[in-house]
């Protein structure tokens, strides 16, 4: 946990690095202030979805990553009011990735405080069909939150098994052959230590 905190810490800082060039952004933030920072995010438009995407993205991993870290925990509000903006602008840049964190937000946060599975399983759906059935990284994330938050074992290990054993395409036309690497050892290891998930 310590080295991914450390790899989302460097990319949440590059990322800050080029949001704040707005002053108001970067002032909001370091107050800590909801709606100051919401209302400063009325600034960014479309052309700046990649830029929000990415620090939205640094920056709740970092928050996952310190699961116990109560300064981390305070900043949720500020990282959805982020996400909300991207799904304003845009929430279909990346393959829907935006309603991937959401689904993730959803299902991590705890029992009577603020869970809510049936919102998740909306946003993995719909992250899922905007991805499509050849880019499995949505898959396994819908396994390794929802799945596991659910109690769902069975599904579970079906769907990481099947996404373990789907077809390789070697033939260097598969522009999700790099992703659905990584996917596939995800879903491994997953596999592997799902007596930490049930």
């Amino acid at each position: 946990m310590q080295r991914a905190t450390l790899l989302y810490s460097r990319a949440l800082n590059y990322s800050f690095r080029i949001l704040d060039r707005y002053p108001p952004f970067a002032r909001a933030r370091q107050k800590g202030s909801l709606d100051d920072f919401t209302a400063a995010l009325q600034h960014f438009d479309k052309q700046t979805v990649p830029a929000l995407y990415i620090t939205g993205s640094a920056w709740l991993g970092w928050i996952l990553s310190q699961p116990d870290s109560m300064e981390a925990l305070d900043q949720l509000p500020l990282v959805m009011a982020l996400l909300k903006r991207i799904t304003h602008l845009d929430h279909t840049y990346a393959d829907g990735g935006v309603h991937l964190m959401f689904g993730i937000y959803y299902a991590v946060l705890p029992q009577g405080g603020g869970r809510d599975l049936k919102k998740s399983l909306q946003q993995f759906r719909y992250a899922m069909a905007m991805a499509g059935k050849d880019n499995l990284l949505p898959q396994v994330t819908y396994a390794e939150f929802y799945l596991t938050a659910a109690g769902k074992e069975q599904q579970f290990v079906k769907l990481l098994t099947k996404i373990i054993n789907s077809p390789v395409d070697n033939s260097g036309k598969d522009s999700h052959a790099l992703i659905n690497a990584i996917a596939r050892r995800r879903a491994a290891k997953l596999l592997a230590n799902r007596d930490d998930y049930f």
